[in-house]
């Protein structure tokens, strides 16, 4: 808040080169393009046979089920909800790669839990 209401300050944090988003920073490091990918399919199909709005409840873990049709092997036990939370929350796996963000967008990611 010591910045958040008084604008003049932020400016002058600004002009010092202040890092708002350290963390995101850290974050942008540690996720590679083949673990955004594994989401990015997880997500194609959750939507495609779970629940086509992609409003991912933050429990949702995909299923073990080595005889599994829908899940692949790779993706199977993915806490794909916490994932979900932590990217909107947080711009884990997005800060910083807007053809993350557009493909996500293309795929009708819901970027505000609905908590109906």
């Amino acid at each position: 808040r010591y910045v958040k209401d008084h604008p003049e300050r932020k400016a002058a944090l600004d002009e010092m080169g202040f890092e708002w988003r350290l963390r995101d920073h850290t974050h942008r490091q540690q996720v590679g393009a083949d673990s955004f990918q594994q989401v990015y399919e997880a997500l194609k199909l959750y939507k495609e046979h779970v629940d086509s709005d992609l409003n991912v409840p933050t429990s949702f873990v995909i299923p073990m089920d080595s005889g599994s049709t829908i899940w692949p092997e790779d993706l199977q036990g993915m806490r794909l909800g916490a994932i979900v939370q932590e990217i909107r929350d947080d711009d884990k796996m997005i800060f910083g790669y807007t053809d993350r963000v557009r493909q996500l967008n293309d795929l009708g990611f819901s970027w505000e839990e609905d908590n109906t």
